[in-house]
C-alpha cells in the first residue's frame, strides 16, 4: 500500500509541474500576442482656410463643435510590438500630423506622411490600424479622402448637410 502512496504522490508532482508550465506558457502567448492601444490628438489653427481636404489611412469620423479650430484625435492599433518600440516611432515621427495649406491659402490638406512607410523589426511586420476623430467648426467645409491609400473614392460633405 506504501507503494501506491509514492507513485501517486510522485505522479501529482508531475502533473502539478505540466500544469503550471502549460499556464506559464499560455500567459507568455497572451502577452506577445496582446494588441496596444494608442490615442493622440492634435489641434489646427484653421487660419483663413475655407476646407479641409483630409486625407489620412483608416476610417475618418467627423464632428462638428463650437470651437474655432480642428481638432484630430487618432486612435492607433497596434497589434505586434511592443509599447516600447511604439513609443520610439511616436519619437521619431511616425505618426505625427500634417497640416498645409495650398498655394492659395484656401485650403489645409491634413495627412500623416510617414505612414506610407513600411516598418520591419527583427524580421517582423509592423501591424497597426487607425482610425480617427475629427471635430470641426459649425459651417467649415470638409473633403475626406475615403479608406486607404489605394482606394481612390472620395466623399465630400458639408458640415451642415451631415
Amino acid at each position: 500500500m506504501l507503494w501506491d502512496f509514492r507513485l501517486v504522490h510522485q505522479n501529482i508532482k508531475i502533473m502539478k509541474k505540466i500544469f503550471t508550465s502549460l499556464i506559464f506558457v499560455f500567459s507568455l502567448v497572451v502577452l506577445t500576442n496582446a494588441q496596444l492601444t494608442k490615442t493622440l490628438s492634435k489641434s489646427v489653427d484653421l487660419e483663413e482656410t475655407h476646407t479641409a481636404y483630409i486625407m489620412l489611412p483608416g476610417n475618418v469620423t467627423v464632428t462638428e463643435w463650437e470651437e474655432k479650430y480642428l481638432r484630430v484625435t487618432t486612435t492607433l492599433d497596434v497589434e505586434n510590438m511592443g509599447e516600447s518600440i511604439v513609443k520610439r516611432l511616436m519619437i521619431i515621427g511616425r505618426y505625427n500630423l500634417e497640416a498645409k495649406k495650398d498655394k492659395y491659402g484656401k485650403m489645409m490638406v491634413l495627412t500623416m506622411p510617414n505612414t506610407t512607410n513600411f516598418v520591419t523589426i527583427k524580421g517582423v511586420d509592423l501591424i497597426e490600424r487607425y482610425s480617427f476623430e475629427v471635430n470641426v467648426p459649425k459651417g467649415y467645409n470638409i473633403l475626406v479622402k475615403e479608406g486607404s491609400n489605394s482606394n481612390m473614392s472620395y466623399a465630400k460633405a458639408k458640415l451642415g448637410e451631415l
